[in-house]
C-alpha cells in the first residue's frame, strides 16, 4: 500500500484524493493546502486523512511514502526537488515544470535520491491508475527532462 499525501487541495486536488478512495494500492494519509477552511477540514476528515500545516510538514512525515502534487505549475520544480531530498516518491500534475532547467534539476534530484516521479496528464484515467497500482513503486531511469513514477499492474509490467 502506497501511503501518500495530497498537496494542493483545490478542486483538482480534491478530485485526486477522492479518486484514491477504496484502492488497495494507494491511501491518502495526509494532505496540505495553502488555505485551510472548515470545508477543507471536513473534506479531509470525510476522506480519512490528516491535514498538515504545510509542504515541509508533509515531507517530514515518516508515514508518507509519496506526494501527489496538485499545486500551481510554478511550484512543481522546487517541490519535486524537495520531495526527492526527503526520500518521497512524486506524482506530479502536468506540466512537470515551466522550464527545461527546472526539469533537469528535478530529474537530477530524483536520480540522486533514488526515488521516482510520474507526470500525469489531467485525465479520467487517474482513478483507474490508482485502482491498478501495485503495492510497490518501481524506480526507473527517467529521460533527461521528464521522469515517471511507475504505478504498475505487477512489479514488472508498467502501464
Amino acid at each position: 500500500m502506497i501511503k501518500a499525501a495530497i498537496v494542493g487541495l483545490g478542486w483538482w486536488g480534491k478530485t485526486l484524493a477522492e479518486s484514491g478512495q477504496g484502492s488497495d494500492a494507494i491511501r491518502f494519509v495526509a494532505g496540505a493546502s495553502r488555505t485551510v477552511t472548515p470545508e477543507l477540514e471536513a473534506f479531509a476528515k470525510k476522506n480519512g486523512f490528516r491535514l498538515l500545516p504545510n509542504y515541509e510538514a508533509v515531507l517530514a512525515d515518516p508515514s508518507v511514502d509519496a506526494v501527489v502534487l496538485a499545486t500551481p505549475h510554478s511550484m512543481h520544480g522546487a517541490q519535486v526537488v524537495a520531495a526527492a531530498k526527503a526520500g518521497k516518491h512524486v506524482f506530479c500534475e502536468k506540466p512537470f515544470t515551466l522550464t527545461k532547467r527546472q526539469a533537469e534539476d528535478a530529474v537530477a534530484a530524483v536520480r540522486k535520491a533514488g526515488v521516482t516521479v510520474r507526470v500525469a496528464p489531467a485525465t479520467k484515467r487517474m482513478a483507474s491508475l490508482f485502482s491498478e497500482a501495485s503495492t510497490s513503486v518501481l524506480p526507473h531511469q527517467p529521460s533527461p527532462t521528464m521522469a515517471a513514477l511507475i504505478i504498475c499492474k505487477t512489479p514488472f509490467e508498467p502501464l
